[in-house]
């Protein structure tokens, strides 16, 4: 849960221009305030769309079984899913390509883009890679403030245009982010060897070389 409500934030953006802050966002929502909701709209999608913020995870999904075949071998996805794609290689129907997958709507299933289907082979797990949707107050709060950061400078540079204080708003923006990013890879416990099996296999000596005794040479 982020620490930061939508009224603060839009008060940051707008002090961030030298303008007065508002008291509530229904009864002071001028033509200012309305601007500075729509750009922080935008860049909360963004955000969310990259997911970076904690929204994206891996989830073994089995096709459903059901009596009604229009719901069987089905792979039906969070109600909030903005996206998704397969993790592994899955060949395509006639062998020769791998499948692209994304998101049908009514209700929210994977689809086979390749085959043009959203029929699943029964009985076989499918690693899929998650982006869902959240609330700004689920939000973390360092990336709340990464996001407020440039929605700041965004308003300040349509409103004001000015370049000095686009600089120190520049400034903040690049540390926030970089907050930001550094707690979403930290919650997701990410490395270099994340979804890398071939520097998995070194780390757990399973290497090609594991167990060959190597032959020291000596050169002059």
């Amino acid at each position: 849960m982020g620490a930061y409500t939508r009224l603060e934030a839009i008060n940051r953006m707008l002090t961030g221009s030298s303008e007065h802050f508002v008291n509530s966002l229904d009864s002071e929502s001028g033509v200012d305030t309305s601007v500075a909701q729509q750009i922080l709209d935008q860049n909360i999608k963004y955000a969310l769309t990259q997911g970076l913020v904690n929204n994206r995870f891996y989830k073994k999904f089995t096709p459903s079984k059901s009596t009604d075949p229009a719901k069987t071998n089905k792979i039906f996805l969070p109600i909030d899913t903005m996206s998704a794609e397969l993790v592994e290689d899955v060949l395509n129907v006639e062998g020769n390509g791998y499948v692209i997958a994304s998101v049908r709507s009514n209700p929210l299933r994977l689809w086979n883009v390749t085959d043009q289907t959203d029929i699943w082979e029964a009985d076989r797990e499918y690693m899929v890679d998650i982006t869902v949707s959240l609330n700004w107050e689920d939000i973390d709060t360092g990336m709340q403030n990464a996001i407020i950061a440039s929605s700041a400078r965004e308003y300040q540079m349509i409103t004001n245009g000015d370049d000095k204080l686009d600089n120190f708003l520049t400034q903040r923006e690049v540390v926030y982010q970089a907050k930001g990013k550094a707690r979403d890879v930290k919650k997701k416990k990410r490395n270099i060897f994340y979804n890398n099996a071939d520097a998995m296999e070194i780390i757990d000596r399973k290497g090609p070389l594991w167990g060959v005794n190597l032959r020291s040479w000596r050169f002059r």
